[in-house]
């Protein structure tokens, strides 16, 4: 009786920490559109853990993923370098990025969809001193004709209903990421669609 008791506790705890993070997301949305607008937002000095970033995205969009097998290889890089970063920034361009992912798979039925998301950091090359983030999926792919204008702003594909999209979702993501120096590519075929984001760190 007294694990009964204790368990209903343990999953009200549960359910208030997916609320703060919720709630982050949600501030995070809002500077991220005065981002668009020339606002600026406060970067952390003492630095953002991109694998911490990865897991909060994932926890917001559970319910998404709940018919989707995720792949996540980003558990080894835990102890990657920290960033300096907006953490709710970091966890708005995941959750942007993931949930196009899921929304496209869920449009297109696709059998068995899965999301595979890695996170590793480029020990050498032009990109050394990068941390990497690739995020795919095995849905329809981008056309190409599209794979420059799904970076504008006021462009969606998301159509018949399936969601409500401002368009403003991948021009937030890529203006995050160009805020922080780094760079995102879109490569994209019938059956596999993968965007890649590196983002440069400092040692603390």
């Amino acid at each position: 009786a007294s694990l009964e008791k204790n368990a209903r506790y343990w999953e009200l705890g549960h359910d208030l920490h997916d609320m703060r993070v919720a709630a982050r997301h949600a501030a995070s949305i809002v500077r991220s559109v005065k981002l668009l607008g020339g606002g600026g937002n406060i970067r952390r000095e003492d630095g953002a853990s991109v694998h911490e970033s990865l897991c909060e995205a994932i926890a917001l969009l559970k319910s998404n993923l709940r018919d989707v097998r995720l792949e996540s290889q980003i558990g080894e890089a835990a102890d990657c370098p920290t960033i300096r970063a907006d953490m709710t920034e970091l966890v708005q361009i995941w959750v942007n990025i993931i949930k196009n992912a899921c929304d496209a798979l869920k449009l297109a039925g696709t059998p068995d969809p899965t999301v595979k998301i890695r996170l590793q950091v480029v020990p050498t090359g032009t990109l050394r001193g990068f941390i990497a983030v690739s995020i795919t999926d095995n849905g329809p792919g981008v056309p190409e004709g599209f794979h420059q204008k799904i970076f504008q702003p006021d462009f969606t594909t998301k159509k018949n209903g399936l969601n409500f999209g401002l368009g403003l979702g991948l021009a937030i993501v890529r203006r995050l990421v160009d805020a922080y120096e780094g760079e995102i590519t879109l490569d994209s075929v019938p059956g596999k669609t993968t965007f890649c984001i590196h983002l440069p760190y400092k040692k603390f």
